[in-house]
């Protein structure tokens, strides 16, 4: 990562040469490490730093952005030039409230030194713990191990400069029979957090439960949403959900929804970077500073996000929820927290007498985004619970769901709850119990 003088150089050279009407600058400094590895092979081990430089100019209610990794003053100069032409072709918006003023921020950096330490040869170390438990019970394996730090800092005309540090480790990991496989995912800002002893041995489990699955009549099932399954749900009612945007160009589906009981009380929702068990930083990319934001209290939607634009069409205030521009999905909630319930997972699990365990989703898409029907696959670890017990596992299925619907029928949230997620979305949350989840076809697998 780049040191904070260069950083601090970087924005002022950036503003100085901007004669635009206004002019902000983001800069991105990571450094990221990652080994993946499949067939119980490493065949991949990289290193990458790089520094990415995003200008927005403003001129009258035109704007422009672009982006550069070239430092120099060339470079930099370059970059300007390229956003201020884009500017000047630019519609205009009249949305646009203009750049923010400075306001005070959090000292807050969810960064840990220890991601450091995490070298291609601890990394390897990580990667040969999997492998090793995998192959004690015939399996192989798959997956990716990773450690980055980064630093966002955000600057504009109006006076604005802030930095701050963070740090990710990842693990995924699937292990593969010859009829089934098992998938688990950690992510934590801390690498003392990342246990690849549980993981390997959690994947392994769920492999050998699911051997030689047995098909299921479509149908309404009874289901436990394993962590990863609430995520992906997760990520939908971010964009779709949580997001000013989409309900005011009435396509979410929360659209005159607001104050509404919509979910079972057992579900409360926040986005809150100061978790412990998150990730964020205490400004978003206008350089606002991030509120914590109840969304779901009790199964009452009780808020979404917003960004200046959003805020602006409604006469409020920015929650600090935007996202770098140019932007075509408004503000979004980086950092969900589904907040976990008092039942142990395995009360959960005896408490059905005929359901499913699902682990993960995949192809997950929207039908109806204002329903906020979703449809997609199970995989990696589906399994048929009877008289309180995972008795085998079942060949994968086909969901088209009202999620409303089916969190509204969510009877128990699972004490255990942990972070999990894609590069691009992470979010942390229990396992749950939904009484009556649709699946409309089977697969062959």
């Amino acid at each position: 990562m780049l040191e904070r003088k260069k950083i601090y150089q970087t924005l002022d050279t950036v503003l100085n040469f901007s004669t635009a009407d206004e002019t902000a600058v983001i800069l991105i400094s990571e450094d990221l490490a990652l080994t993946r590895f499949a067939n119980s092979e490493i065949h991949q081990n990289v290193e990458e730093r790089n520094t990415t430089v995003r200008v927005q100019t403003i001129c009258g209610k035109r704007m422009g952005v672009a982006s550069t990794n070239d430092l120099t003053p060339a470079g930099l100069k370059e970059v300007v030039s390229k956003s201020m032409d884009l500017a000047h072709y630019a519609p205009e918006n009249p949305d646009f409230p203009g750049l923010l003023p400075p306001e005070p921020v959090p000292a807050f950096e969810p960064y840990s030194p220890d991601v450091e330490s995490f070298t291609p040869g601890k990394r390897a170390d990580a990667v040969k713990t999997f492998v090793k438990i995998a192959r004690a019970s015939r399996l192989s394996c798959a997956g990716y191990v990773s450690a980055s730090s980064s630093t966002v800092s955000y600057g504009n005309s109006r006076g604005a400069c802030l930095s701050a540090c963070s740090s990710l480790v990842n693990a995924e990991l699937i292990t593969f029979g010859e009829t089934s496989s098992g998938y688990v995912s950690r992510f934590s800002h801390r690498l003392q957090d990342i246990h690849f002893e549980e993981i390997a041995q959690e994947a392994v489990q769920k492999t050998l439960q699911g051997a030689n699955p047995r098909e299921l009549q479509p149908g309404e099932y009874p289901v436990i949403l394993d962590t990863p399954a609430v995520v992906d749900i997760l990520t939908y009612l971010a964009f779709y959900g949580f997001n000013a945007r989409a309900v005011q160009e009435k396509r979410g589906f929360l659209t005159d929804r607001l104050g509404e009981q919509i979910f079972s009380p057992l579900v409360n929702i926040v986005d809150d970077y100061t978790r412990e068990e998150n990730i964020g930083i205490p400004f978003d990319y206008e350089g606002a500073p991030r509120q914590k934001v109840i969304l779901i209290e009790k199964g009452v939607a009780r808020n979404l996000v917003y960004d200046s634009i959003t805020a602006f069409r409604e006469g409020k205030k920015t929650t600090g929820h935007a996202l770098p521009p140019p932007n075509t999905w408004g503000p979004v909630p980086l950092n969900m927290i589904f907040l976990p319930g008092d039942t142990p997972k395995s009360e959960m699990l005896q408490s059905v007498q005929k359901g499913l365990w699902i682990t993960r989703f995949h192809y997950t898409n929207t039908v109806d985004p204002r329903k906020f029907i979703l449809t997609g696959m199970t995989r990696d670890g589906t399994f048929w619970i009877e008289n309180g017990q995972i008795t085998h596992g079942v060949k994968n299925l086909r969901f088209t769901q009202n999620i409303i619907d089916a969190f509204r029928n969510l009877s128990m949230v699972s004490r255990e709850a942990y972070g999990v997620g894609e590069e691009w979305y992470k979010a942390f949350a229990p396992a749950v119990k939904i009484d009556s989840f649709t699946f409309t076809s089977a697969t062959l697998f």
